[in-house]
């Protein structure tokens, strides 16, 4: 393969984060296909779904536990997801993993709607599980909203 076409197809993909025993998160191809890579396994598409209509998922952090974050878009617009990710659930919406007990549940939204706006940055994830993403709160403009950060805490299930 010559140089030239080995820079295009490698122009449409990317690696994002890499935790501590070497494990690589990272998207590749066209509609963006997420992989953990790694120097024993070598590059492994991420199992499951992320859900219907979602073309392009892009992990952004991965933990000691393998456990991955990252957002996804469908559509035309695109309508932005949050996701989580580890080898025994495969693929949540972040979304489906609040309490909806939690009065600030009902505050954070957690996805794009059918525009760009609000934006999430890339979420993070540490050892503990906690997801650390930016966004605004309901009834704040969507374009020059404020910014928030927001600690996602996992809680056991009763």
């Amino acid at each position: 393969m010559s140089d030239t076409k080995r820079a295009a197809v490698c122009a449409s993909s990317g690696a994002t984060a890499v935790n501590d025993a070497g494990d690589v998160v990272g998207w590749a191809g066209t509609y963006a296909r997420p992989y953990i890579w790694n120097e024993t396994d070598g590059r492994r598409l991420l199992s499951g779904s992320v859900g219907a209509g979602r073309e392009d998922i892009r992990p952004t952090d991965i933990n000691n536990q393998r456990r991955v974050v990252g957002r996804s878009y469908a559509g035309r617009g695109p309508r932005i997801s949050l996701f989580y990710w580890d080898e025994t659930n495969h693929f949540q919406d972040l979304k489906d993993l609040l309490d909806p007990d939690d009065p600030m549940t009902a505050q954070v939204i957690l996805d794009g709607g059918n525009d760009w706006g609000p934006y999430y940055y890339t979420p993070d994830i540490n050892e503990r599980g906690e997801i650390l993403v930016t966004g605004s709160l309901r009834g704040e403009p969507l374009w020059d909203a404020p910014r928030h950060a927001f600690l996602l805490a996992p809680v056991k299930k009763r």
